[in-house]
């Protein structure tokens, strides 16, 4: 596999473009969280060319949940590797040599138009959403017009819930998505978990009178308390809270609780397909849990 690999390579150079930075242009109303200001999301992608050199079959790659934007372009490339029969392997690489176009989107850290700085990896998913629906409609612009085929989405983890709400909104809008096949790998459609204890825990020890954690507090306010999280956590600590406390739970609250947030995102996803996924595509959902 590698030799054959190596062998098109030596016989038709691959290209890779140059990474690009892409605002979006479609509206997104932001102002149903707390007043937020509905500002346009920005994001990065880089095309990375298949065998023939023409953009006719891409395959774009959206990332998922990164606090801080740890993970660059080409570090979310080289996570496609893996360990197989023949060693260290790149699927990317592999459909590539298939003919293949890889687009990989990024959400950086940046500052908006009005100044205010903006952690993308951890940022609203309807404003990165309509990132990728800019994404979309660029890649569809620049597609070869001799028979280019129809594009495949995959979103890992957050990605793929905010593929899921692009392709949504697109078809909603009547949108060309010209899109055949939406993957979703360790997406979380029924919300994502993490333990209400491990979360009490970790803000008790960030923010209580006696002893705050400092270096703990990040983990709350980027992490845990970022507008994704929010969105996306089927049990969130601040609704567990006591009322006029930072720290405290109210022994009243028993039950699982969302943030706010998350039931209004719910109601935006669903209100566009009657179960919440695209129609217009065919929907594949994987699911590893690993962590590779």
């Amino acid at each position: 596999m590698i030799k054959n690999y190596l062998l098109l390579l030596l016989c038709c150079p691959v290209f890779v473009m140059a990474q690009t930075s892409i605002t979006a242009t479609e509206p997104v109303d932001l102002s149903i969280y707390d007043g937020t200001a509905s500002t346009a999301g920005q994001g990065e992608y880089q095309i990375f060319l298949g065998t023939d050199n023409v953009l006719d079959k891409p395959i774009i790659f959206v990332d998922g949940f990164d606090p801080g934007d740890t993970r660059d372009i080409a570090t979310i490339y080289n996570s496609l590797e893996y360990t197989g029969s023949s060693g260290t392997e790149n699927l990317a690489d592999l459909v590539r040599a298939e003919g293949f176009d890889i687009v990989i989107l990024n959400f950086p850290t940046y500052i908006n138009g009005d100044g205010v700085t903006i952690d993308g990896g951890a940022d609203f998913m309807e404003r990165n959403a309509m990132v990728l629906v800019e994404l979309i409609n660029t890649i569809n612009s620049d597609k070869a017009a001799n028979s280019p085929e129809p594009n495949v989405i995959i979103g890992p983890s957050m990605g793929g819930i905010i593929s899921r709400y692009a392709l949504n909104y697109m078809e909603a809008n009547t949108l060309a998505a010209d899109t055949r096949l939406f993957i979703s790998f360790d997406s979380p459609h029924l919300g994502a978990n993490i333990p209400i204890g491990l979360q009490h825990q970790l803000n008790y020890l960030a923010f209580n009178n006696l002893n705050p954690v400092v270096d703990i507090q990040p983990i709350i306010n980027d992490l845990l308390n970022s507008p994704a999280a929010r969105q996306l956590l089927t049990d969130h600590f601040i609704p567990h809270l006591q009322a006029g406390s930072a720290v405290e739970f109210d022994p009243n609250i028993t039950l699982p609780t969302p943030h706010p947030y998350r039931t209004s995102f719910q109601d935006r996803i669903t209100s566009f397909t009657a179960d919440g996924f695209p129609s217009d595509v065919r929907n594949v959902a994987i699911v590893n849990g690993s962590g590779i």
